[in-house]
């Protein structure tokens, strides 16, 4: 039976049908966190920065670089900020061209192969750091991060392209998602350490009160549907949200100065740590069923409402529990008198949404052809995005820099990118 064939009926239960089977979304207790994308430096230097950052900057990736003798001994970061976007199928160029155009079977059919068996992944991140302070060994810093995550199962976005016309089961099981926002609140302190032949070597640890402002954790959700010769459906969705929440979370740290050109890093991101959901907690249930369904028993029948079966309630309840996603860096930077190459690793330890254990290794370099004017470039392949490239600069104005960068995610053109960052920081130097 095809759906089109059903006319002015009105279905209610079964636009709750495909709203639980098609737009819920999966999770686990893991919520993920794309930081540093607020540091326009980092940025600029494709997220290679691990070794690199000192001052009020240290404590987002590597608190033991506070300990370097070289560490500034007064920084302040007035305020940095980053917003990114991106899928893992469209391009710019294809979004130009079709925005606001009719679209036929082929091309629609061609905008379908595009998206990988994994479903259609978009992301939206964004981070913000106001007044970081850093004194010597010891730094103050607060970070506020918001992030959504979703995947669309392709039959989902394969239904609503071409109908069930060459196609009756749909399976939305890939269907994938999560969202949530906290403010952090770091205290972080670094300690020299004698290690020959090392000429400077520096342990640190960051100490995090994680202030949840709103999470989403979708406890269970899945779906298919079935359109024959008539209609099978089932859908349930368990989801537990709440409008804020408190937790820890603690980073473990090692930094080195070989010599006076190569620095190298060592991070361990949130291996403790937990964030409980306690206020005005909730869990919604959303179930919905109907079983050989057919457009004559529809027209017959004068309480469409009967043919579905249907459930919908939200309780309250005293809290729940996420964590961050734990991973591992590696950095090392060469510096010489006008340029620099900077060189990151990321392993993540768990998957989950906006979460891969797909290693990231990232590249960057920064050139000074005036001293008050450096320039960055770089690039990153693995990790969430697969593929990031980065432009950036700076200006120094006394003891105030301006920082500026972009990316490309997806491809090296403009054109044919599936997402790109935009970040914009000031900072008082010493």
């Amino acid at each position: 039976m095809k759906l089109n064939r059903f006319g002015i009926v009105k279905m209610k239960r079964l636009m709750v049908l495909f709203l639980v089977t098609g737009i819920a979304f999966h999770s686990n207790t893991d919520i993920f966190a794309a930081t540093g994308i607020s540091n326009a430096r980092a940025l600029g230097l494709a997220g290679a920065y691990l070794s690199l950052a000192r001052g009020a900057e240290a404590p987002n990736w590597n608190p033991a670089n506070l300990g370097l003798d070289q560490d500034p001994g007064f920084s302040m970061n007035f305020l940095s900020t980053g917003i990114g976007i991106h899928n893992n199928s469209f391009s710019k160029n294809q979004y130009d061209q079709y925005n606001g155009q009719y679209i036929n079977n082929e091309e629609k059919r061609k905008l379908l192969n595009c998206i990988s068996d994994d479903g259609l992944v978009i992301d939206l991140d964004t981070e913000v750091q106001i007044l970081g302070f850093a004194y010597r060994q010891f730094a103050l810093t607060a970070t506020g991060m918001a992030e959504s995550n979703l995947t669309i199962a392709k039959d989902l976005v394969e239904l609503g392209l071409l109908g069930n016309a060459h196609k009756s089961r749909f399976d939305f099981g890939d269907t994938d998602g999560a969202a949530w926002a906290f403010n952090s609140y770091a205290f972080s302190a670094a300690f020299p350490i004698k290690l020959d032949p090392l000429e400077r070597f520096a342990a640190g640890f960051n100490l995090k009160l994680i202030h949840g402002l709103f999470c989403f954790d979708v406890v269970k959700a899945g779906g298919a549907l079935s359109t024959d010769i008539k209609v099978y459906g089932e859908g349930e969705t368990i989801v537990q949200y709440a409008r804020g929440g408190l937790g820890l979370s603690l980073d473990l740290g090692a930094a080195s100065m070989v010599n006076d050109r190569w620095h190298i890093g060592l991070t361990f991101n949130n291996i403790l740590n937990t964030i409980n959901w306690n206020r005005e907690a909730k869990r919604n249930v959303v179930l919905a069923k109907t079983d050989s369904l057919d457009l004559q028993t529809v027209m017959d029948v004068e309480d469409v409402d009967s043919l579905f079966y249907d459930e919908d309630h939200t309780d309250d309840i005293n809290s729940f529990s996420t964590t961050l996603p734990q991973e591992m860096r590696v950095g090392a930077t060469y510096s010489a008198r006008t340029y620099l190459i900077t060189m990151d690793y990321i392993q993540g330890f768990r998957r989950g949404p906006g979460v891969t254990t797909t290693p990231r290794l990232a590249c960057g370099i920064e050139y000074k052809p005036l001293f008050w004017l450096p320039l960055r470039t770089g690039f990153a392949i693995g990790g969430r995005e697969t593929f990031i490239l980065a432009i950036g600069l700076g200006f120094k104005m006394g003891r105030v820099r301006l920082d500026l960068a972009a990316t490309n995610q997806g491809s090296i053109l403009p054109g044919s990118r599936h997402g790109s960052t935009l970040a914009f920081g000031i900072r008082l130097l010493p």
